[in-house]
């Protein structure tokens, strides 16, 4: 029994020496430290603070102090402890002072074991010159300062009831002790001795429980902190923590959790943008076509009375009338595109061959330019696609919008590259590029999706605007009402889909829906 009383004190004291130790072999590290020296040197603690701040994990301590004498008085400056164990405060002027002088740790009844580091003179730390600490910032130390004056404590919490615990074994040693005495003289103080050893094991697995608590405490509370952050609706945190096992797995888990909640969040502010819209296009194409037919009646009455007009007033009130007419059809198309993008019903889902819509469309497009500025349309599909889940009519009147698009940014000529492939989840969400040629792709047990690809040697979208080319009602060309990657965006999020766009000016742009291969496939997460 004595032997283990001794080895419960062996422990705990090579245990407090090992701390003692580590702290001796981290003061380097600080004194080195120019910048935190020259900081400490020239009194600038609110800088010094926010610099230990950053040194608090890499050095892997509890608790980092700066004190300074001021009237033969120890007072601390500033201070910075890790948020999971109480702050030390100030330890007493008595205490700093006999470490400082001896050069030995301070131990504190509340279960803090800290080293004075003293700060190097500034020729140690920084050359002989004058130093700037930040850019913009007054000069600090020179070569012929002291360096009294100034420590810095560097510490661990090893628990409040650390070292009352090894007062406790010592004293129970001692005890023992005693025991061992009476024992020769009567045999009643073996249940003594008893009681005191279990007494010992239990302080002994207090620290051992006390040890791993500390191991699991900094996860688990980093894992609080984010949750606390996502309840109050920061949805862009991500918890870091260096955890395994099942720690590391609810990281992970939570991580996802935060990136889902993010994607729905902003599909839920698209589609309430887009039924927003739908409401104005309504509206405004009510207003638009009330007055146009009264107007083209007018006009066409007005067409009459050319005959009444001599050669010269004829042709002025003809070529004014066309004018207008023009005007007037203009009006009636953008009508019609805002009250076709309002109507836009819910699909109607049957199985499509999505290789069979993309060739009609590209054979409607060669057929029509015949005659005109020469459009290149070069197909790479992937023959082994499934059959899609969707609604035929819409997804050809995608395709149709994407390749008018194309079309409309080439008025010269050129070449657009229409592919067709299977994408797994990952590389859809990795916002991976299809290439011209296609290809098949997919990975075993992963979801499938389909992605078909359309790349243009057009003049490209600004960087500026790229990211409002989806937006309802943003055009940049005459003319255009702006409705036809609106129409595309709506019919691809009703499929459950994703439009993505990249783009560089003068290099031409990628446009890629992507469809999921079956229904009930959860909606893409936002690249």
């Amino acid at each position: 029994m004595k032997r283990a009383l001794e080895s419960s004190l062996v422990l705990a004291r090579k245990s407090l020496s090992k701390y003692e130790a580590d702290l001796r072999s981290l003061s380097p590290r600080l004194t080195g430290d120019t910048r935190l020296v020259l900081l400490l040197r020239a009194r600038r603690w609110n800088e010094a603070e926010r610099l230990l701040a950053g040194e608090l994990e890499p050095l892997a301590v509890d608790f980092l102090q700066v004190y300074e004498e001021e009237d033969n008085s120890w007072r601390l400056r500033a201070q910075v402890a890790d948020t999971a164990v109480p702050s030390p405060g100030a330890f007493s002027d008595e205490l700093v002072r006999r470490a400082v002088e001896s050069n030995d740790a301070m131990r504190s009844e509340a279960g803090y074991v800290a080293l004075p580091v003293r700060i190097p003179d500034a020729a140690g730390a920084a050359g002989a010159r004058r130093t700037s600490v930040d850019a913009g910032s007054a000069q600090t130390a020179t070569a012929g300062e002291k360096s009294d004056g100034v420590v810095l404590v560097i510490g661990y919490w090893l628990g409040e009831d650390f070292f009352a615990n090894v007062s406790e074994v010592t004293d129970g040693l001692v005890h023992y002790g005693q025991l061992e005495i009476y024992r020769r003289v009567e045999k009643e103080y073996v249940w003594v001795t008893a009681a005191i050893l279990f007494a010992v094991a239990a302080i002994v697995s207090l620290i051992t429980a006390a040890f791993l608590a500390r191991q699991l405490s900094k996860p688990i509370l980093g894992l609080t902190e984010g949750m606390k952050r996502v309840a109050a609706g920061d949805l862009d945190e991500k918890v870091v923590v260096k955890a395994g096992g099942e720690i590391g797995y609810l990281v992970d888990s939570f991580n996802q959790m935060t990136r889902d909640l993010r994607a729905y969040k902003e599909q839920l502010a698209r589609a309430e943008r887009i039924a927003a819209w739908q409401d104005v296009a309504r509206y405004a194409a009510h207003e638009i076509r009330n007055p146009l037919t009264p107007i083209k009646l007018s006009l066409h009455r007005l067409h009459t009375c050319l005959e009444q007009l001599n050669e010269e007033n004829r042709r002025r009130f003809s070529d004014s009338l066309d004018s207008i007419l023009g005007e007037v059809s203009s009006l009636e198309r953008l009508a019609t595109a805002f009250s076709d993008f309002a109507k836009l019903p819910d699909p109607v889902f049957a199985p499509i061959d999505v290789n069979g819509i993309i060739s009609e469309v590209a054979e409607l497009y060669r057929s029509t330019q015949e005659g005109t500025s020469f459009l290149r349309i070069d197909l790479s599909l992937d023959a082994s696609l499934p059959a899609v889940p969707a609604d035929a009519q819409q997804i050809r009147m995608a395709v149709l919008n994407v390749v008018k698009n194309a079309a409309e940014a080439m008025p010269e000529g050129g070449t657009l590259w229409i592919s067709s492939k299977r994408a797994n989840e990952s590389e859809v969400n990795s916002n991976s590029c299809a290439s011209p040629n296609g290809g098949a792709s997919s990975n075993a047990g992963a979801k499938e999706y389909i992605e078909i690809a359309f790349r243009d040697t057009g003049p490209g979208i600004p960087e500026t605007i790229i990211g409002k080319v989806m937006t309802p009602h943003f055009t940049t060309k005459k003319g255009g009402t702006g409705l036809g990657l609106a129409v595309v965006s709506k019919i691809v999020s009703q499929h459950g889909g994703k439009v993505f766009i990249q783009s560089q000016e003068t290099r031409g742009t990628l446009v890629r829906i992507v469809l999921p291969a079956q229904r009930k496939i959860p909606r893409l997460s936002s690249a």
